[in-house]
């Protein structure tokens, strides 16, 4: 078995592929088990079938908490701050994201809600708030239908942040400009396509895309070590099969949190091992305050 990287995968980062899971009987206690060591522990319940997979900060506190029902996440996951407060609430349905994706503010008050639909980011939904929980972002439709207009999101009553829709789609200017008022970037859309030959990225920019796809080009060397933790845990020959990881990326390029969205092998003990390798992997570092999110996918074939 050895594992590598669909290509159409590569090109989409944040689709989030409808994988095939073969559903196979798992032995289970009767009550509750744990499966622990210092960074990663796996949470079985045999009552609802579901499989908790947990990542911790150096100070022992959760960082992540993610459930999984028959290889897929499902319900409610959690991402923590170091104090223990939640930092993101993300509710998932057979391995996609639906429903609510909250983002707080480190004294617990939320400073974003948005609305996803299968995977599908309802921007109109969208309202941020500071930390005194004050709403700061207004959503102005255009026309009659609810999905088109505009998002502008505000910092002391200037817009920071300015995002166009058109039918759900991003669709003209997307611009973010610095308390002073100078332009981060300048991003033009049509049909939710970014034209970038007339977009503008200011150099204290982190560009999201971009900096991801530099993420994935480091996780090449890494492979060997993903083999070896597959065939530690594997000893029987299977058929192809598929996982898929949800990785943080702190700004010093140490992985903070991983969990898995898919797999099809059904083995957590595999999970884990590959979880507690990936969080040993150094990416570049990037400027920005906020984690990077990378979508992993992990191949094996024969």
């Amino acid at each position: 078995m050895f594992p590598f990287f669909p290509e159409a995968l590569l090109r989409k980062l944040f689709i989030l592929f409808q994988i095939p899971v073969c559903l196979i009987s798992m032995s289970m206690a009767a009550k509750p088990s744990t499966s622990s060591d210092r960074s990663v522990t796996i949470e079985w319940n045999a009552d609802s079938s579901v499989i908790t997979y947990k990542t911790f900060y150096p100070n022992g506190k959760v960082r992540s908490s993610a459930p999984s029902v028959e290889g897929r996440v499902q319900g409610t996951v959690l991402l923590y701050f170091p104090n223990g407060r939640i930092h993101k609430r993300i509710e998932y349905s057979d391995g996609l994201i639906q429903g609510d994706y909250e983002q707080y503010h480190s004294n617990g008050q939320v400073k974003t809600r948005n609305n996803y639909d299968r995977n599908n980011l309802l921007l109109e939904k969208r309202i941020d708030f500071d930390s005194t929980g004050k709403q700061i972002s207004k959503w102005n439709a255009s026309g009659e239908n609810p999905r088109t207009g505009r998002l502008d999101i505000y910092e002391r009553d200037k817009v920071r942040e300015s995002i166009g829709l058109k039918d759900g789609w991003r669709e003209g200017v997307h611009v973010k400009l610095t308390a002073a008022g100078d332009t981060l970037h300048r991003e033009f859309y049509s049909q939710g396509r970014l034209d970038t030959a007339r977009s503008f990225w200011s150099v204290d920019y982190v560009d999201p895309e971009r900096s991801k796809e530099s993420l994935l080009q480091a996780v090449t060397p890494y492979l060997p070590n993903i083999k070896s933790a597959y065939e530690r845990v594997v000893k029987e020959k299977v058929a192809s099969s598929s996982i898929l990881f949800f990785i943080g990326v702190q700004a010093d390029g140490k992985v903070g949190w991983v969990f898995p969205i898919m797999d099809t092998l059904l083995k957590p003990q595999l999970v884990k091992a590959l979880m507690k390798e990936i969080l040993t992997w150094k990416f570049p570092t990037h400027k920005s305050p906020e984690d990077q999110y990378l979508t992993l996918p992990l191949n094996f074939a024969d």
